[in-house]
């Protein structure tokens, strides 16, 4: 009997320690609570009103002139780093003159820097002249014995000639003095070739006739210049109408011309019509 008794009481113990989720009552406290917080929810709701996302909106206006202020504080801080660009600009620019201020502060620079370029020029100028006085030297004390010789032959040949320039030259040449020598000769020589030109127009005329134009042609070919050749004609004392008329002599003596053949050929030769017509009236 006394083994038994301790079985019996802990049955007993294990049924009254039954778990409190597993009673009734606490499921009937959960659903009373389940219920208020349903009511009070749905109450909630019904007491909303539409206004109340007003404040949303008034926050949203609150901020866009935020915004717009914003923006001219950038636009204020931009105007701040630009004038501060320009002023260190200005800074550097007027650094960086410091010479016209000098020049601007009086003129006693100006003239010193005037008479120091003056003075380099003259300087410069001297040399440049002592260089070519000693080029000259140099080019004198150069001067070959053919040389020499050639300008020598061309003196003796003017003495007694007249020549262009370009006839002397193949005149030396042809005597056997080199390219060099014959244009050193020519160059160097003290001619005036407009005079050569005149007493070969004068030597022409001494041992036969020519008309203005056939006596500038003839000039021409012995290789005068058209300028030395102008001066000749222009220059020269010759009476054209005699010399007219001596030409239709010649040509008289070696044929026979009519008139008219006669007058034609004077023309041909380069007489004018006047002097021409003064020759047939006058040859005998």
């Amino acid at each position: 009997m006394s083994r038994n008794t301790p079985r019996k009481t802990r049955s007993n113990q294990m049924k009254k320690k039954k778990p409190f989720y597993k009673k009734w009552w606490v499921w009937l406290i959960a659903a009373l609570i389940g219920i208020g917080a349903a009511g009070a929810g749905l109450g909630g709701s019904d007491n909303v009103q539409p206004e109340d996302t007003e404040p949303e909106l008034v926050e949203k206006t609150d901020t866009e002139p935020a915004v717009e202020e914003a923006e001219p504080a950038e636009e204020t801080e931009t105007e701040d780093s630009t004038q501060e660009e320009t002023e260190e600009v200005a800074e550097e620019v007027t650094e960086e003159e410091p010479q016209e201020t000098v020049e601007d502060e009086g003129t006693d620079t100006e003239v010193v820097v005037e008479e120091d370029t003056q003075e380099a020029d003259t300087e410069t100028e001297e040399a440049a002249e002592n260089d070519s006085a000693a080029v000259t030297e140099e080019a004198q004390t150069e001067v070959s014995l053919e040389q020499e010789a050639a300008l020598l032959k061309a003196r003796d040949y003017l003495n007694y000639s007249p020549y262009p320039k370009f006839a002397l030259y193949d005149q030396l040449v042809f005597e056997g003095y080199s390219d060099d020598a014959a244009l050193y000769a020519v160059e160097n020589i003290e001619a005036d070739w407009n005079q050569q030109a005149l007493k070969q127009a004068e030597d022409y005329l001494m041992y036969t006739s020519f008309s203005e134009d056939s006596l500038y042609d003839q000039l021409i070919y012995d290789e005068y210049t058209e300028e030395q050749a102008k001066y000749a004609i222009s220059n020269i004392e010759a009476d054209w109408n005699k010399h007219a008329l001596k030409q239709a002599q010649d040509y008289l003596d070696y044929s026979i011309y009519t008139d008219s053949e006669l007058y034609d050929q004077l023309i041909f030769e380069g007489f004018t019509p006047e002097q021409a017509q003064y020759a047939m009236d006058n040859i005998e």
